[in-house]
């Protein structure tokens, strides 16, 4: 892994959020990282195997002014 490191204060170009099946944690830390970089960082998220999305992730990111839109388990 030499060589893989970051200079300190120095940001990822890419984060990729992983999950079992993309439905609740890792679509809310694509939306909250999506908001806390700048768009120069390339964020997603995906699931091991694709689920059905949770109403909870819904109201969670509601109550920080977020949204998945039309975002779908993947």
């Amino acid at each position: 892994m030499a060589g893989l490191a970051l200079s300190p204060g120095a940001l990822p170009r890419s984060i990729l959020f992983l999950c079992g099946m993309n439905a609740v944690r890792s679509p809310m830390a694509e939306q909250l990282a999506r908001r806390m970089l700048p768009a120069t960082v390339f964020v997603a998220s995906a699931g091991v195997r694709a689920g059905e999305r949770d109403p909870f992730v819904d109201a969670v990111l509601a109550e920080e002014d977020l949204t998945l839109g039309e975002r779908h388990p993947r």
